[in-house]
């Protein structure tokens, strides 16, 4: 054989060689990379338990998300229903007292004064010094009271200033008792000569006293709503 032709078989057994070594090479390396991306049986307990422990949790959170939303709509409802029933108590305690107030230049107002012009009323003189408008059966309709401190009358003494005072909640026929109540104040302004005056001394104007007189009505419903 010629030199040529030896150097040709041992360039191509090189080259063989250096073939066969690449796919060694690369076989290695794909069993190196499939065994990283596989995991131990200690990395999969792992894995489980963190699962488990991740669904658990989960489900807690999922449970208490659930019973805190339940909780906080119930809680609402009941803050809800409370300060209904407190606006209702305040309405009611803003509205069971309706005032009337009559105020003159002079000391016009006593309780003879009073039982002088108004012998044909049922008036009942109180041991704590204020007066009772009562109807035929004795029962009480409102209240004559001096719109001055002491608040009441003393036998002798007078005052520039008298309140007529309307409780609801003792009385059955609130809405004729404040008709009742409203027209004895525009009779005592023409007999004395004095003004009529809301619960803050402003003039009593009709459309005070439609409010007024609403109002109560209102009160009377939502009392027999709420009792029924």
């Amino acid at each position: 054989m010629s030199l040529p032709e030896i150097l040709t078989i041992l360039l191509g057994i090189l080259l063989s060689l250096i073939i066969f070594d690449g796919f060694r090479r690369a076989l290695r390396s794909r069993k190196a990379g499939l065994k990283v991306d596989l995991m131990s049986p200690e990395s999969i307990e792992e894995v489980l338990q963190d699962n488990e422990e991740y669904s658990d949790h989960k489900n807690r959170f999922e449970e208490n998300e659930i019973f805190d939303k339940k909780y906080k709509e119930e809680v609402h409802l009941e803050e809800k229903e409370e300060e209904e029933e407190e606006e209702i108590k305040i309405e009611e305690k803003k509205h069971n007292l309706i005032i009337i107030n009559l105020s003159s230049q002079n000391d016009v107002f006593s309780q003879e004064s009073i039982l002088s012009n108004y012998k044909s009323l049922n008036i009942r003189i109180e041991e704590q010094g204020y007066m009772s408008i009562l109807d035929s059966d004795n029962k009480l309709i409102f209240t004559l009271l001096n719109a001055k401190r002491p608040g009441y009358f003393m036998e002798g003494n007078s005052s520039s200033d008298l309140a007529l005072v309307l409780n609801t909640d003792k009385i059955n026929n609130s809405v004729e008792a404040f008709d009742y109540m409203y027209s004895f104040a525009n009779n005592i302004s023409e007999l004395f000569g004095c003004n009529v005056l809301d619960e803050n001394r402003n003039f009593l104007t009709k459309q005070m006293h439609d409010h007024l007189r609403t109002s109560i009505i209102e009160l009377k419903r939502k009392q027999l709503a709420k009792s029924a």
